[in-house]
This record gives structure tokens, sequence and C-alpha cells, in this order.
């Protein structure tokens, strides 16, 4: 009986000891997997973009306040006017560091009339979304509500086919940037 102890102790504490390292193993794996996604969304966190309308105008604003560029920058817009809803997907090849840049819109798309529409502005633009690629190379996504996530290329962008006009605006250096 005694000889039966000797083995079933020793083993028991083992395997004891086993559960307790793998539980703490997989509670390290989870913090640092969360610290590296708080790492990669840092950049991508100060990229944002809005949109700034005026009697002839819908300017198409878009920010980079990290000190990194952005790259391979999608915008996505859907316009109401009198013809219905317009798509338009835009294309930037890439966003310097620290910058603010705008351009027009509305000429781009051809001047669609939304005049009249835009007694509720916020109703004139029914869809706003980017994607770019960070300095890291990793995709993102940032939707018409603000959220930002990692793009998985599902291309799930709206009502959005077709090619994509590349535009060229203007880039100025912004204040705060980190």
């Amino acid at each position: 009986m005694w000889s039966l102890a000797t083995v079933i102790v020793p083993i028991t504490v083992a395997v004891i000891a086993l559960a307790i390292s793998l539980l703490s193993y997989r509670d390290q794996h989870q913090a640092d997997a969360v610290a590296v996604t708080a790492s990669e969304r840092q950049d991508a966190e100060q990229v944002t973009y809005w949109l700034q309308h005026g009697p002839k105008h819908a300017k198409l604003m878009l920010q980079d306040r990290s000190g990194a560029p952005i790259y391979d920058v999608h915008i996505y817009i859907t316009l109401f006017s009198f013809h219905g809803y317009q798509n338009a997907k835009f294309f930037l090849r890439n966003v310097p560091p620290c910058s603010v840049g705008d351009t027009n819109v509305m000429n781009l798309m051809g001047n669609p009339v939304l005049r009249p529409v835009m007694t509720n502005k916020s109703k004139a633009v029914t869809y706003l979304a980017i994607t770019f690629t960070d300095a890291s190379g990793i995709s993102w996504k940032r939707d018409q509500s603000g959220v930002l996530e990692k793009d998985t290329g599902d291309g799930n962008e709206g009502p959005h086919t077709g090619g994509a006009t590349e535009i060229f605006p203007q880039f100025k250096p912004t204040d705060g940037c980190s």
C-alpha cells in the first residue's frame, strides 16, 4: 500500500503542476496577443477621414496623424442626388505621415445636384468608408460609423463595384502628430 502511495502522489502533483503551467501559458499568450493587437492598431488609429459640406462642394478630408505613411488607400462613397444613389470609389497611392489633405468629391463625381437634398446634409452622403495599408503592411478598414478593424479582404465595401478613380489631394503638415 505504501509503495502505491509513493507512485500516485508524485503523479498527481505532476498533473496538477502541468495543468497550472498550461493555464498560465494560455493566460500569458492571450495577454501577449492583446498587446500585439494594441501595438498594431496604434498608427492605424491615427488615420481619420470626414466630409466638409459647403454650398457648392463636399470636400473629403483625409488625415494621417501617425509618424508613418499609409498606402493603397481606397475611399468608398455613396451620394444621394436627384438621379438616385451614386457610388464612387477613389484611390490614393500613399498618404504622407503627419499630414491632412482634401479633395472636392462633388467635382470628381460629375457635380451631382445635391443642393436641394442637402437641407439635411447627413442624408446626402449615405455611405463613406476607407481601406488602407499601414507601414507594417497590415490592411485596415474603417467603416462609415468610424469602427477600425483589420481588413480581411472580404470585399464588403457596400454597393461599390468596378474600378477606382485615382485622386491627388494636396497634403499639408498637421499639428498634433504622434
